[in-house]
This record gives structure tokens, C-alpha cells and sequence, in this order.
């Protein structure tokens, strides 16, 4: 899961150790102030709340959701009364939640954030930096530019193209990681449909299709049809009826065809547009 910093501006006051099991989140003056809007890191549910908190001690006023893989996450020391969200509610990611306070202990305006994998419980508190993406409105503290991660967006299908190196990803659950490798991180899964093959490689057992910048998923049989664009002479099938059928010319996403009998026999030349071509098998064949 990719989670989004929970703050517009991003300055780390306090990093994850084995006695402060959270990320410390502060402010600017010139990025708005202390009192930051708290935004939910990802798409969940509101797990609980926490609020109108007299002790000054722990988290304060805080909100903690749960996410659909079972992770949760946690946001404290927030402003008293101002919470957004209860519990049950229905989260995005993004979504204003909250607003940063000074609450519980610690006695400064900042954000404590933390990620709990396999549970709710404290047991499960594992390090937010490197499961947390900076996105393309967020800012960074030059002091933390080096260490933040920024989130690299997930390449969506396009159409089909006739005159490129293309794949069909057939199948849902196929990552999409940063770089050719089973260890890289994970940015997302690939949506059935289109993806241009910009250049292939190997690597952990595995071919790696580069599909974007910073985008690459594994042919995997069963989830990935490799579609090589069309050339004249090339030898294709039509999938109703199964004939074979050679092309003749290409021209803006457009093929002239000839139908070949078992006769050998060239049938009259026909324009099949693209919407057509969509029935193609694309293996080559022999002449």
C-alpha cells in the first residue's frame, strides 16, 4: 500500500527507534503555520477516536484507521475539537481529518504518525519512512529531501497501437514496481488493458517490461500477453473466422490485409480499420 504523508508541508522532527515508535511531523511559519491540516495517509476506515483529552499524557486527542490490507495508521496530538471523522466513517486518501495540536505529550504543535502492520495493536507499530510517499503537491524540508520518499504515479493502459511493442495485462494482481526486481518497491497493481513495452530486461528469474519511467512489471504467464506491432508482410490470424491473413500496408493505425486460402489463392484486398484489427491474434507466422 502506498501511503501518502499525512501533512502538506513535510519536515521529520522525530524519527521511528526502539523507544519512539512513530514519525515526529512539525510546521513552518512560511508553510501555513503550526495548526496544519491532518490529512488520512490512505483510503480506510475509521478504526477510533480519541478527543476533549484532560490527562496530558501519550497521544493526546488522536484518530487511528484501519486500511484495507490490514495495516493501520495513527495520527496524535491533535487539536482538540478539531476532528473531523468518527468512528465507522469511511475514509479516502487525502481526505482533511483533522488538525494538528499540541495535546497529550510532548507539550509542541507536531504530528506523531504511525504504521501498524497485521494489527491494531502496539505490537504491530512498524517504521513509517519507508512505507510513506511524498506526492506532487506536498513540499519538503530541505532538511529532509534526502530521506523522504516521493511517490512515483502509477502509468495507466492506453489504447492499442498497431505500430509499437505492446502488452496486454489480462489478469488483475500484477505489480507494478519502481525498478526490475522482486525486491523493488511496489507502486501499485497494473489495471487490465494496454501498456507500451519501452524496453525489456532481465532479472530475478523473471523478463521486466519497462511500461513508464520508474514503472516496470514481470511477464508472467497468465497475466501478460506480449503484443509485437504489425509490419507489412507479417503473417496474422483472425480470431472470427480463423483464417490467416497477410498485411500489405499500415497507415495511421490502419492495415491493409489479404486473406491467404489453404489454396494459396489471394482473395480480394479489404481496409480493416482499427476497431477490427482488435480481433487479431498477433503470433507471426511463417510464410
Amino acid at each position: 500500500m502506498i501511503f501518502r504523508y499525512p501533512v502538506d508541508y513535510i519536515a521529520i522532527t522525530g524519527e521511528f527507534t526502539k523507544s519512539h515508535y512513530g514519525l515526529d511531523l512539525g510546521w513552518s511559519n512560511k508553510h501555513g503555520g503550526k495548526e496544519q491540516p491532518i490529512y488520512a495517509a490512505a483510503d480506510g476506515v475509521v478504526y477510533v477516536t480519541h478527543d476533549k483529552d484532560r490527562t496530558g499524557k501519550s497521544w493526546g486527542n488522536y484518530i487511528k484507521i484501519k486500511h484495507d490490507d490490514n495495516t493501520y495508521t495513527l495520527y496524535a496530538h491533535l487539536k482538540e475539537g478539531s476532528l473531523l471523522v468518527r468512528k465507522n466513517n469511511k475514509v479516502k486518501q487525502g481526505q482533511h481529518i483533522a488538525t494538528m495540536g499540541n495535546t497529550g505529550k510532548g507539550g509542541v504543535y507536531h504530528l506523531h504518525f504511525e504504521i501498524y502492520e497485521g494489527g491494531a495493536n502496539t505490537k504491530y507499530r512498524v517504521n513509517p519512512l519507508p512505507l510513506t510517499y511524498a506526492f506532487p503537491d506536498q513540499t519538503i524540508c530541505e532538511l529532509d529531501i534526502k530521506i523522504v520518499k516521493r511517490y512515483i504515479p502509477l502509468t495507466p493502459p492506453v489504447e492499442r497501437d498497431y505500430t509499437r511493442n505492446q502488452l496486454e495485462v489480462i489478469k488483475s494482481k500484477l505489480r507494478i514496481r519502481v525498478s526490475p526486481s522482486l525486491t523493488a518497491d511496489i507502486l501499485g497493481i497494473a489495471e487490465i488493458g494496454y501498456y507500451n513495452d519501452l524496453d525489456t530486461i532481465g532479472g530475478d528469474g523473471y523478463t521486466w517490461h519497462k511500461v513508464a519511467d520508474n514503472n516496470w512489471m514481470a511477464e508472467v504467464d497468465g497475466y501478460v500477453t506480449l503484443l509485437p506491432k504489425l509490419n507489412v508482410g507479417d503473417i496474422v490470424k483472425i480470431k472470427e473466422p480463423i483464417q490467416k491473413y497477410k498485411i500489405t500496408n499500415i497507415e495511421d493505425n490502419e492495415a491493409s490485409i489479404i486473406p491467404i486460402t489453404d489454396l494459396d489463392n489471394l482473395i480480394k484486398e479489404e481496409k480493416w480499420n482499427q476497431s477490427l484489427l482488435k480481433w487479431l491474434i498477433y503470433t507471426k507466422y511463417e510464410n
